[in-house]
């Protein structure tokens, strides 16, 4: 497989969770390489119908899993490997993608959310839309933080979309900056 695989897991969430720890462990793998959908912050609306019916329900749990672990997932829990577990629908996400906007009058904010966002991306993930403005303006200045003139503003929206496993990773720093907002993901499938 050369997709990430969006895969819908039937049993109790400890038997899944143990199950996947275990397996990922087992394989030397990286932890981000089977993330729990609920941990991703997932805009619903992008799933398909089946995979958004299972994600209601207490007993299905939905991992995303990388190309190289995830052929290994599905056989293990066909083979029986964890008995409370069970292999429901899966489907195969090409790529993932979230929006940001970002809105500050700091200059050190703006040169932060410039160079995690705005500048050189990992590979594997490009930049759409994307557009910066910051303008200095020294008649705006204001004595406080709060005050709504200030001499310096910086403005930022786009949409970044790649690979999973960087942009999972990217999301999570964006959504920790300061003036910076960002979307769910969307999961997506070239078909």
């Amino acid at each position: 497989m050369t997709s990430w695989q969006a895969i819908v897991l039937e049993g109790s969430e400890e038997a899944i969770r143990g199950f996947v720890a275990g397996f990922v462990a087992g394989r030397s793998a990286a932890p981000r390489e089977v993330v729990f959908a609920d941990e991703l912050h997932l805009d619903e609306q992008t799933l398909a119908g089946r995979l958004r019916d299972f994600l209601s329900r207490r007993t299905h749990h939905v991992v995303l899993a990388s190309p190289a672990l995830a052929v290994a997932l599905m056989a293990a829990v066909r083979e029986g490997a964890a008995p409370d577990v069970a292999l429901g629908h899966h489907e195969p996400v090409d790529t993932v993608a979230f929006d940001f906007e970002a809105s500050t009058p700091s200059p050190e904010a703006a040169a932060r959310i410039h160079d995690v966002l705005l500048s050189e991306l990992p590979p594997g993930v490009t930049r759409i839309d994307a557009v910066e403005e910051g303008q200095l303006d020294p008649s705006e200045h204001g004595p406080h933080l709060r005050d709504p003139a200030h001499e310096f503003t910086y403005q930022a929206r786009g949409t970044i979309s790649g690979d999973p496993l960087p942009i999972v990773a990217l999301r999570r720093v964006a959504q920790e900056i300061d003036f910076v907002t960002v979307t769910p993901l969307r999961l997506l499938h070239d078909a």
